[in-house]
């Protein structure tokens, strides 16, 4: 199974594209800085999702070097 890494996608477009890989079958690893948006957009995304355990949330600010470690 295909796994794709979303950054910024606890809402807007990244949520939204996010959305579309779940439709299709991919693991996702959704990331962003707010964590509280974070949370609910994975508990969105794993309802979409055929098994809960696709759906990854990281807390992560990718201008951050030692989050990306």
């Amino acid at each position: 199974m295909k796994t794709e890494v979303i950054t910024g996608s606890a809402r807007g477009l990244g949520f939204e594209m996010a959305k579309q890989f779940i439709q299709n079958d991919f693991n996702v690893v959704i990331c962003d800085i707010l964590e509280e948006k974070l949370e609910n957009s994975r508990q969105e995304l794993s309802k979409m999702a055929k098994d809960d355990n696709r759906v990854l949330a990281l807390k992560c600010d990718v201008t951050v070097e030692s989050d990306l470690l």
